[in-house]
Parts: C-alpha cells; sequence; structure tokens
C-alpha cells in the first residue's frame, strides 16, 4: 500500500513538471497574461486590430494588438523566443524571404522569413 501511493505521488509530482515543460504561446498584455499550449494552436491570424489564436477545438483567443506587450514562445528548442514586443499594430508588419521579396498571405510554404515592424526585424522559420 505504501508503495502504491508512492508511486501516485510521484506519478502527480511528474505531470506538474512535466505541465511547465509544455511549448507555449504566452502573450502579454494590459488586459491580462495568457499562455497557449502549441499543440493546441490550429492557427494564428491578424485581422484589423486584433490578433486571432484558433484552437484546435475551434475556439478563438482574440487580443486587441493596440493592448499587446510582447508576444513570446516558451519551452521550445529554437534561437527565436520573441515575436515583437513594441506594441506596433500588425498591420505595420512587412513579411520578406531571404531574397527581399515581399510575401503575402497567411499559408506561406516552408522556408526562412523575415518580419520587420517599425525599426525591428525577426528572422522566422517555417518548416
Amino acid at each position: 500500500m505504501k508503495r502504491r501511493i508512492l508511486t501516485v505521488a510521484f506519478a502527480a509530482i511528474s505531470l506538474g513538471i512535466m505541465a511547465d515543460d509544455i511549448p507555449s504561446l504566452n502573450v502579454k498584455a494590459s488586459s491580462g497574461d495568457k499562455s497557449i499550449a502549441l499543440s493546441t494552436i490550429q492557427s494564428i491570424k491578424y485581422e484589423g486590430s486584433n490578433m486571432i489564436v484558433t484552437l484546435t477545438d475551434n475556439s478563438q483567443q482574440t487580443f486587441s494588438v493596440d493592448e499587446v506587450t510582447s508576444i513570446t514562445f516558451s519551452n521550445i528548442t529554437a534561437a527565436i523566443q520573441q515575436v515583437f514586443g513594441n506594441g506596433e499594430a500588425a498591420e505595420k508588419c512587412v513579411v520578406t524571404d531571404l531574397n527581399g521579396r515581399i510575401m503575402q498571405g497567411d499559408n506561406l510554404p516552408k522556408g526562412v522569413y523575415i518580419i520587420t515592424s517599425g525599426n525591428t526585424s525577426r528572422k522566422v522559420i517555417i518548416k
């Protein structure tokens, strides 16, 4: 019985630790912070002044770009950790490929892209 209790306790502690290691999208906004597991995200779109995160269960999380102070990823193994953090509106972002061609649409093919917003540029890899 003692062994069974210890096994259950160890499993519960392990699950608690693993929950903190889930790759996540973290949105900080003046209206509150939100962390969303990447495995539950179906798409991220910008419409007008909103960022809309559609989840795999077809529910949506909407964030006003004007209120967003930063968007970061946690618990992933990549060089890019912060997408943008200066609160600039999404419509000011320009996506180019490595040859400098401006890319259109929300279904970019696999590759490396540069996202520029104001004086800030970020490299993004789509696998």
